[in-house]
């Protein structure tokens, strides 16, 4: 096979790896159009050639800049030191956001992790990490050369830190390949809340795999569109790129649109003469009705793609058309589960139900982190009445939020969406707001409408969030979606068959038949140690939620935790120790993601020699939790659950 047949090959085989990531990139659309765009290939092409490039010849500050996206203000967009001028107190809030630094280039404050001449050693690779003055440096084997020629001795390769991206969970570190503007990947993550770095496959949720991690082009096809703003691709005739943004990482002309209208007609004002709102051309989501103002987020936070072929064509070298304030839907396209661009997804896939398992619950629910419009765009509070991203977030801390910047920053959360006032101005509080409606006290968490009708169902980097999909809880529907219930999450020592009574009690719901596991054994076990990789995650992060904590008690969660541990998946295991490490006798274990499996067997053994140190208190009725009346463990019914596993290599797009 000439190279050539193989770099085509390659670049369908990474086009089609691209549309597992965080949203659909102009590779998606094309996948759409029954054609990939060999916009990777052309970077591999630059790794896999036989004149290898083994080391980048000393560039000048110019043509270092040619060789990595740049920051070019065109089509009105004129950057955000503009705003900072009239704007200064939201200039501020936006600089405390972790949008503002989603991407940056290398600097002392963008860069979290030394840079200290440290050698890393992440099986089965070494990694060196240095300083050249005030520039960052890596010393790696190219990840593209390692999975292109895994038999054949790979020399290790400096390279500068191109850009940044990421503030707020990990760290992804991005470096010029010597082809014009195409980025190539580090292939380890430096995760903040622990301070350590793991092989990227680690940082997903992806079934264990001996492949080399490449993301080569990756962020000129996909992170370039929602990781900075205004984004254009750029692909060239000739294979290279010519990947540019207005501004690196989300700034306020991404939320507001392009300014340059806006400050022309405030310059041009009179002394002392104010601008007229509705004359205003620029965009304040506050302003607009619920669904346009929704739709600016969720033009990133969302599964979507062009809504044509041919839109989706000029917007690679001319930027999205989609600008704040626009109707949606004239550009973009909601990718549900049951419309005909998914289903031809699905097809050109070509294994029709992954593209769907990676991303969405068997009923159709999204199940990832990061794409809360797909979810919120199937609410009846969103369709039938006038919620919004806004109704519980703010894009600028209010100056009444006494909270420090940095909480704020966490989730973006408005005073008012960390109570339930969102919920109870349309859902009358003297009816809803009640012990008559939640079955809980009043002032507990089982009363949060959020826990109950947002539950902890979505997954993305290392953690779980709320599902942005307003529902109830129903047995029945995790029976047919796999997806686990509010009650549960939360009374995770009860089973489904303790909830299908509750939920016939309280609401009047059919009962399902239940097969004897679901009716004798808690879900926390059964999910844990039975469900699907993803299943098992949000089950070991809730073992760790304070209200589940509190709810279900803790004293019966190690040893299910220990097996956690031990689990194929990487980002259970990181799950699992965070949890663990909620508990004071469990603290102070220090246990590495990426450590040999010998290190990862003795941290699990030393949990359970702890916690038989210490066992529960004897009590009746504890079988369910797989505890005898003696507060012992029954180790072979724990044995019969893990051999129920399900094993199915399931990959979450992140």
């Amino acid at each position: 096979m000439t190279l050539w047949i193989w770099l085509c090959a390659a670049a369908v085989g990474i086009g089609l790896l691209l549309l597992t990531r965080r949203r659909l990139g102009w590779v998606g659309s094309a996948v759409v159009a029954g054609g990939v765009a060999l916009l990777t290939g052309a970077g591999l092409e630059y790794v896999a050639g036989s004149a290898r490039q083994t080391e980048l010849p000393p560039l000048t500050k110019e043509e270092f800049q040619r060789l990595v996206p740049d920051e070019v203000l065109d089509a009105g967009y004129v950057g955000s030191n503009e705003c900072l001028e009239c704007h200064q107190e939201q200039h501020k809030s936006w600089h405390n956001s972790y949008h503002r630094s989603i991407t940056r280039r290398p600097s002392e404050e963008a860069i979290i992790p030394e840079f200290s001449d440290h050698e890393y050693r992440i099986a089965p690779q070494k990694f060196k990490l240095f300083r050249k003055g005030d520039e960052f440096w890596m010393n790696f084997q190219d990840p593209d050369e390692l999975r292109l020629n895994p038999k054949t001795p790979v020399p290790f390769v400096d390279r500068p830190v191109a850009l940044v991206t990421g503030s707020h969970y990990q760290q992804i570190f991005w470096y010029p390949t010597g082809i014009p503007r195409i980025l190539g990947q580090l292939p380890i993550y430096h995760i903040l809340e622990t301070e350590e770095w793991v092989p990227a496959t680690a940082a997903f949720l992806t079934p264990p795999t001996p492949a080399q991690h490449t993301a080569t082009g990756e962020w000129n096809a996909n992170c370039v569109e929602c990781h900075a703003t205004f984004g254009r691709p750029r692909p060239t005739a000739d294979g290279e790129i010519d990947t540019l943004v207005a501004e690196f990482g989300v700034s306020c002309e991404a939320c507001h649109g392009p300014g340059e209208r806006h400050v022309a007609a405030r310059r041009s004002l009179p002394a002392g003469q104010v601008l007229d709102l509705d004359a205003d051309p620029i965009v304040n989501p506050r302003r607009l009705d619920h669904r346009r103002s929704t739709e600016v987020c969720g033009v990133c936070h969302s599964y979507n793609v062009a809504r044509t072929t041919d839109i989706r064509a000029r917007e690679k070298q001319e930027g999205q058309k989609y600008r704040p304030g626009d109707d949606f839907s004239l550009t973009r396209k909601l990718l549900r589960p049951t419309d005909d661009t998914l289903v031809d997804i699905r097809r050109a896939d070509g294994d029709p139900d992954k593209f769907f398992e990676q991303r969405f619950w068997r009923d159709g629910m999204v199940r990832t982190g990061g794409h809360e419009f797909n979810g919120l765009a199937e609410s009846a509070c969103f369709k039938k009445g006038e919620m919004s991203c806004l109704s519980c977030h703010d894009m600028h801390q209010r100056s009444d939020d006494k909270r420090p910047a940095k909480e704020w920053a966490n989730r973006q959360m408005s005073p008012t969406g960390l109570t339930d006032a969102a919920c109870l101005g349309c859902h009358a509080s003297e009816k809803f707001a009640t012990s008559e409606h939640t079955h809980h006290l009043t002032d507990s968490s089982g009363s949060r409408c959020v826990n109950c009708h947002m539950p902890h169902t979505d997954y993305g980097l290392l953690h779980v969030q709320r599902s942005h999909q307003i529902s109830s809880p129903r047995v029945e529907t995790q029976l047919h979606s796999g997806r686990p219930n509010a009650c549960n999450l939360c009374h995770l020592d009860q089973t489904l068959g303790w909830t299908a009574d509750r939920l016939r009690e309280w609401y009047s719901h059919p009962r399902p038949k239940l097969d004897t596991n679901l009716e004798e054994v808690s879900q926390g076990a059964w999910l844990a140690l039975a469900g699907d990789a993803g299943q098992r995650a949000l089950v070991a992060s809730s073992m760790g939620w304070g209200p589940a904590r509190e709810t279900a008690g803790t004293d019966w969660t190690p040893p299910i935790l220990v097996q956690l541990l031990l689990d194929p998946f990487d980002a259970v295991r990181f799950i699992a120790r965070r949890t663990l490490r909620e508990f004071p006798e469990y603290s102070d274990m220090r246990i590495h993601l990426g450590g040999p499996p010998d290190e990862q067997s003795a941290a699990a053994k030393e949990v359970l020699k702890r916690w038989r140190s210490n066992p529960p208190a004897p009590a009746t009725g504890r079988k369910r939790v797989l505890l005898d009346e003696m507060g012992k463990l029954i180790d072979p019914e724990m044995s019969r659950l893990m051999r129920l596993r399900d094993n199915n290599g399931i990959e979450l797009a992140e």
